[in-house]
């Protein structure tokens, strides 16, 4: 549970932070951790919310499900003709 940081997770990457952090690696060979440029997740992104990990300044979209199609059978499948 590395990621639970004062109660709250921080699963998200700051992107800019961890440039920052592999340029100085490339350059000095200072290591460093996923620790080092996690961010807070957001609210609506933690499991158990009401938006279920959608963003709500996000347009979601609801699809119709689709029917499950069902592979060939041995039979109708396509065999190498015998010899």
């Amino acid at each position: 549970m590395q990621f639970l940081i004062n109660g709250e997770w921080h699963t998200w990457i700051n992107y800019e932070r961890f440039h920052e952090l592999a340029q100085n690696y490339m350059k000095t060979g200072e290591t460093f951790s996923a620790l080092d440029y996690v961010s807070k997740t957001p609210a609506w992104a933690v499991i158990g919310s009401s938006e279920r990990g959608f963003d709500p300044q996000e347009t979601r979209h609801y699809r119709k499900s689709k029917k499950a199609t069902q592979a060939p059978s041995a039979t109708e499948s396509e065999s190498p003709p015998s010899r």
